[in-house]
């Protein structure tokens, strides 16, 4: 069998227009794509970049509101030991005081007890000595009317002395020749119902004026009843 060899040519198919459009149309899709894609990157890398710029820059502000609230704990404890220790200090001067005022105040209900008991004890002495006075006034009163009485009385007697004998006022009065001793003078005017005088300023004048010096005088009441003076 005899081999033929015949030349063919390899055919091309001339590019037709439509698959031209849509090579370009695919490249410039790829194109979009690719960058696209750039931008995506850069998107990302610029968010990457910025959350861990806001991620420290929040992480810093964290820790600085973080040191205040802590400071601001620390001070607010401290302040509140302070307020503890304040109120418990409080607390005990109230405890002191109260005590101290219950004290002062049964003292001074004490000492109320005692000056009302003081009191009541200088009415009732005012009470006692109010009416022993009014009954020494009484007893002074009769006693005042019983010597007016007398007196009146001894006034309106007859005025008479024995002879010898000198009045004055509402007394008889002797003066004697005799010297002696005071107990004998005595004995003697006791004898005739009488008594020495005791001179005084009363009877001063009765002296310079019925005695010379060195005599004795006796003194007799008009009742006869020996008294001395």
């Amino acid at each position: 069998m005899e081999e033929i060899y015949i030349n063919v040519k390899p055919v091309h198919p001339e590019p037709s227009t439509n698959h031209t459009g849509l090579r370009q149309c695919f490249v410039a899709t790829i194109v979009c794509l690719g960058l696209l894609s750039v931008f995506l990157l850069v998107g990302l890398i610029t968010l990457v970049f910025l959350y861990h710029h806001s991620a420290r820059e929040a992480a810093a502000e964290f820790s600085a509101i973080k040191n205040n609230l802590t400071e601001e704990r620390d001070r607010l404890n401290a302040n509140l030991t302070a307020k503890i220790e304040e109120l418990d200090r409080l607390q005990t001067l109230c405890k002191q005081n109260h005590h101290s005022a219950h004290e002062a105040a049964a003292e001074f209900s004490a000492i109320k007890n005692n000056l009302t008991e003081r009191l009541q004890d200088s009415d009732d002495k005012l009470s006692s000595m109010t009416e022993e006075r009014d009954r020494l006034n009484a007893n002074l009163t009769a006693k005042i009317e019983e010597a007016l009485a007398r007196l009146q009385t001894l006034y309106k007697q007859k005025r008479t002395c024995p002879s010898g004998w000198t009045w004055f006022g509402c007394t008889c009065y002797l003066v004697s020749s005799k010297s002696g001793s005071w107990d004998e003078g005595r004995e003697d005017c006791r004898v005739q119902g009488a008594d020495l005088v005791v001179i005084n300023t009363e009877l001063h004048y009765i002296t310079k004026s019925i005695c010379s010096p060195n005599q004795m005088i006796r003194i007799r009441c008009p009742n006869h009843l020996a008294t001395g003076v």
